[in-house]
């Protein structure tokens, strides 16, 4: 990040959590325009922003959510289990998101099959069993 042109900015936070808007953890970087943040769990995706405060400690509102590793992926995987054959798609939800799963035949008009309000962080997943009735269909995850 380079530094704010605002002369009155004496500093930066760096916060992060683990949902779009969380800040649980918050790093006082000084007025470096860089820093290292240690610990994280490889297997877990962090949100995060940069809010610069003054000298009396007001703060600015803060910048984009920058999320690491970027983006939520969604896993999907043939199913056949003792109920039915199709897809599953799975994601690694976080507490306080909605999620919502869409397909679509044409990645033009996206139907929503899913929605979910994660109350806590997991792994979310959804059966799809109407797979025989589209030949090629394409998913995304949208989080709210």
């Amino acid at each position: 990040m380079g530094p704010s042109p605002d002369p009155k900015v004496k500093g930066y936070f760096l916060c992060w959590g683990f949902g779009s808007g969380s800040c649980t953890n918050l790093l006082d970087a000084g007025n470096a325009t860089n820093a290292a943040v240690t610990g994280l769990d490889a297997d877990l995706i962090y949100c995060s922003t940069v809010v610069a405060y003054d000298a009396t400690g007001d703060r600015a509102p803060p910048s984009n959510m920058v999320m690491y590793p970027p983006g939520t992926r969604l896993n999907i995987q043939a199913r056949s289990d003792g109920v039915g054959s199709g897809v599953a798609v799975s994601f690694q939800g976080y507490m306080g998101t909605v999620y919502s799963v869409q397909a679509a035949i044409d990645f033009t008009n996206w139907a929503t099959i899913s929605t979910t309000d994660c109350f806590t962080a997991g792994s979310v997943t959804f059966p799809i069993t109407d797979t025989a009735s589209y030949p090629r269909r394409f998913y995304r995850l949208l989080e709210k």
